[in-house]
């Protein structure tokens, strides 16, 4: 699962990036991405797992926030990648689970194992080597792209904390397709659909943005 994901999210990244240099920006991109992703989820559901359409009340507050971090998530990795090499954003922001062992670390104030210990200064040496702090150019790399992938990060981690957390209450399609469609709706209020520029609409972004929702 870990390496089919790892697959999706570098095509996911390339696919992105052709979009936005042809004209489409982020914010569309993120709306269809989790219109598409959500929808494609719930017909899963709807075809092999009814009960998994069904959710509890008290979860719905869950399930908002989650939808929510999973809107901030996606959209800071995609203005990331939009301004960024797509390795140098994938490389920070999913340092996240580097970082998360660190706090968990330091939280129960105990040592992590010899191996996660290496983990940890190899990752975070390499996210200094890769962005060359030490120089003044940060090796000519986009200043407000680095500035959105850790944003991403960040946001990254408060994803996968919450997505833990739904996850001892529902199946993780569920939470994942009702979370994409409250990221939509969230994302539309921003850019109602009677808004999104016209060059979106084109077979060939069309097309584009369809394989960005699937992969993504």
């Amino acid at each position: 699962m870990v390496m089919t994901a790892a697959v999706l999210f570098g095509l996911n990244g390339s696919i992105s990036r052709l979009l936005f240099d042809d004209g489409i920006t982020p914010l569309t991109l993120i709306e269809f991405r989790m219109l598409i992703g959500g929808v494609c989820l719930m017909l899963v559901l709807v075809i092999g797992q009814r009960k998994g359409l069904k959710v509890q009340r008290r979860y719905w507050g869950w399930i908002v926030v989650f939808g929510i971090a999973l809107a901030f998530a996606t959209y800071t990795y995609l203005l990331s990648i939009s301004r960024l090499p797509i390795a140098v954003a994938l490389i920070i922001i999913f340092t996240a689970a580097a970082w998360m062992a660190l706090w968990e670390a330091i939280w129960h104030k105990r040592m992590p194992t010899k191996h996660v210990s290496v983990a940890l200064l190899l990752t975070i040496g390499g996210v200094i080597l890769l962005t060359g702090v030490w120089r003044e150019n940060l090796n000519n790399l986009d200043l407000l792209g680095l500035f959105f992938a850790f944003l991403g990060l960040i946001a990254y981690i408060a994803y996968l904390l919450l997505g833990r957390r739904i996850g001892q209450y529902l199946p993780s399609i569920t939470a994942t397709g009702y979370g994409a469609l409250v990221a939509c709706l969230f994302w539309f209020i921003f850019q109602p659909p009677w808004t999104i520029p016209a060059n979106t609409w084109t077979p060939y972004h069309l097309f584009l943005i369809f394989l960005v929702g699937i992969f993504g």
